[in-house]
């Protein structure tokens, strides 16, 4: 609505500032709730740029602060020589984003994203998978809501847990919900 479209219009100004005197060519685009910016700059400029970003995302924090409920965090991808490379670059920024699910809001995240075993893939879950589906079949809302607690808890406790594993988690719990209720016609 008109609070995107005033932020939006804030935030564009302040790229163009801030960043004019280090990058040949910068590209912005609103999508998704989130702002993609795409940056042309000499390796040499990295630390300025870097600087830059900085300036950036602390004006935007007093911006979304005047519109309230808007958490600022940024991502940088990986830099790259070729326009191939940023596809990858996009997708490491991505899941760097994620990660202020476990890291908090209001930081820079950068660098390459720890890639590992996937929380998904763990027997914890195939537990909670198999014990799931035996409280769904009871349709009792307070034992659905004890064994969710119970995988946020053992989720936080795991070693090396990600913003990624969450998220996927809650995408893979959300399936395994909606696949019961569309195969008991609920």
């Amino acid at each position: 609505g008109r609070q995107w479209q005033f932020l939006e219009d804030k935030v564009r100004s302040a790229a163009t500032r801030l960043l004019a005197d280090c990058v040949w060519e910068q590209e912005m685009t609103l999508y998704a709730g989130g702002f993609y910016f795409l940056l042309n700059f000499d390796r040499e400029e990295k630390a300025r740029v870097r600087r830059g970003l900085k300036a950036l995302m602390d004006e935007i924090r007093v911006q979304g602060s005047i519109l309230q409920d808007i958490a600022v965090t940024m991502s940088v991808g990986t830099a790259c020589r070729e326009p191939s490379g940023l596809w990858a670059s996009l997708k490491n920024a991505r899941m760097l984003m994620e990660e202020r699910l476990v890291a908090g809001t209001g930081k820079l995240m950068e660098g390459e994203f720890p890639g590992g075993s996937s929380f998904a893939d763990s027997d914890l879950f195939a537990e909670f998978n198999v014990r799931m589906l035996q409280v769904l079949e009871t349709l009792d809302v307070f034992q659905v809501r004890e064994l969710m607690v119970q995988l946020k808890s053992q989720m936080l406790a795991a070693r090396g847990i990600t913003g990624h594993d969450i998220l996927q988690m809650t995408r893979e719990v959300c399936n395994l919900y909606l696949f019961f209720m569309k195969n008991n016609r609920i």
